[in-house]
């Protein structure tokens, strides 16, 4: 018996704004790739917005992220192989905090690029005034689900 095919269509616009988030990762993830930017997971992105902002412990990560230690541990170690943070100085030597290196701060300008790019691709194929009302409907669904706070601190968890 052949698989019956879903249409699209008919799923609703959390799901197709779940899927085009996950399309739009997939799309800059293989960009990454191919300029070299390896090792990269979905996951990686929690850790890296946090030290965004400063120098953080694996303990000041794992809670902010609501995970474990030995998780953040994983990631951590996992990015550090590929080059993308490295130990920062402390005032405590007993804390060990990570940054962002120099690489892992030219991938995250190169994959602001891409989304961009990618944003500015599908703006150009609806029309600006469609691309901003999409937009403005998935900004209203955040507000309704009490999610743009999280968001707006950098507390989405993985």
């Amino acid at each position: 018996m052949p698989d019956e095919l879903l249409d699209p269509a008919d799923l609703d616009l959390f799901q197709l704004a779940l899927f085009a988030g996950m399309a739009a990762n997939d799309a800059i993830r293989a960009r990454l790739e191919h300029k070299g930017f390896l090792g990269l997971r979905d996951s990686h992105g929690f850790v890296i917005q946090h030290l965004l902002r400063a120098p953080q412990s694996i303990g000041e990560l794992a809670a902010q992220l609501g995970v474990t230690q030995q998780a953040v541990s994983k990631s951590v170690a996992e990015l550090a192989r590929n080059g993308y943070v490295q130990d920062a100085p402390s005032s405590d030597g007993r804390v060990r905090k990570l940054r962002l290196s120099p690489r892992g701060k030219s991938m995250v300008q190169f994959t602001r690029s891409c989304r961009r790019e990618v944003e500015a691709q599908l703006s150009t194929r609806v029309g600006k005034t469609a691309y901003d009302q999409a937009k403005s409907v998935i900004l209203a669904a955040l507000d309704q689900l009490d999610a743009l706070g999280p968001i707006r601190h950098r507390k989405v968890r993985p």
